[in-house]
């Protein structure tokens, strides 16, 4: 069950009060006054952003936007990237250039273009 704060317009009297959230906040008699003017208060509630970790992708990103120029283009070497590139490069060239007709290809050996 929430609590809710009421308050009194008249004397500022705060009294907390469990209630359930189906239950409709309306106007109370004031223990101090003996007024019928207490009100709910409504409050922001509290709240906080945690920036954590969850998961092996992230925990990655976060260990690659730390490191240095340098320390990327070492681990590109490592993980040799840059040769699985190329050769991906090379298999999708070679893959259009089967594709092509007879005069496409004779096109692309005297000129170097891809149609």
């Amino acid at each position: 069950m929430p609590v809710r704060i009421y308050e009194c317009k008249k004397c500022n009297h705060q009294e907390e009060i469990f209630e359930s959230i189906s239950v409709k906040p309306e106007e109370r008699n004031c223990c101090h006054c003996n007024k019928k003017t207490m009100r709910v208060v409504i409050l922001t509630p509290p709240t906080c952003q945690i920036k954590e970790v969850k998961t092996i992708g992230q925990l990655a990103d976060s260990n690659w936007k730390k490191m240095g120029t340098y320390e990327r283009e070492n681990k590109m070497r490592e993980d040799k990237v840059q040769e699985s590139i190329q050769k991906r490069d090379s298999n999708i060239r070679r893959n259009k250039v089967s594709k092509m007709t007879a005069e496409q290809k004779e096109k692309y050996i005297v000129t170097g273009e891809m149609p």
